[in-house]
């Protein structure tokens, strides 16, 4: 996976944050896969249903760079198994 390509990933939900970016608040979380590891940047969101450690998801969008991580803003995502709660 490297930046300015449109991917899609899929994999586990493993950290989640809220970060605040250019003033605003903003839903980061981390996934890994097979290709790699990528941080899913929701911006203006402080939470989106579904989207918490050990969920399942896929998400697609352009990668992007930024401090030396890959990253992508605003991606389409679909929750494919909520997090498992003993």
């Amino acid at each position: 996976m490297r930046a300015r390509q449109r991917v899609t990933v899929a994999g586990p939900v493993y950290a989640v944050r809220v970060q605040p970016r250019a003033g605003v608040a903003s839903l980061e979380c981390r996934i890994k896969d097979p290709s790699g590891e990528i941080v899913l940047v929701f911006l203006g969101r402080r939470h989106v249903a579904g989207i918490e450690p050990g969920a399942l998801i896929s998400a697609t969008g352009m990668v992007a760079s930024r401090a030396g991580r890959l990253e992508m803003l605003n991606p389409e995502y679909s929750l494919l198994q909520p997090p498992n709660h003993d």
